[in-house]
């Protein structure tokens, strides 16, 4: 009577695609997730009894859709922002401003306040994405 061998089959899973799938799957998240800009907790930080004032590197300007002007987050009269936008830029040894406007302004509104910057001296000036969250 002959002898039957047993052969075993063993089953194995490839590991180099698998590996390729992750990387896809893993670029494909990156690529398509979406990253939270400019949102921040409302926290109180503790005070220090001893401080230094560090310059502030750039100034912010912000313009509503009301209209209303915030300069580093302070409100300023539409008629008194060219005097004080140039007391901030003589604060900063870096002159750059920042625009951000709300998307119903209008770009007249916008540009005037750019143009003003430039007038005072702002070496670069940034327009960035609007106020108000769709």
């Amino acid at each position: 009577m002959p002898l039957r061998s047993k052969l075993r089959l063993e089953n194995t899973i490839p590991m180099a695609s698998m590996a390729d799938i992750a990387f896809l799957l893993i670029i494909f998240f990156l690529l398509t997730s979406t990253f939270a800009r400019d949102r921040g907790l409302d926290i109180k930080l503790p005070r220090a009894a001893t401080t230094e004032q560090l310059p502030k590197r750039a100034i912010t300007v912000q313009i509503g859709r009301d209209g209303e002007i915030r300069l580093n987050g302070r409100p300023v009269q539409a008629h008194q922002f060219q005097q004080a936008l140039a007391a901030a830029l003589a604060e900063t040894s870096l002159k750059k401003v920042t625009v951000r406007a709300d998307a119903d302004v209008a770009y007249g509104r916008v540009f005037s306040v750019v143009d003003i910057a430039r007038l005072e001296g702002a070496r670069a000036t940034t327009l960035a994405g609007t106020l108000r969250e769709e």
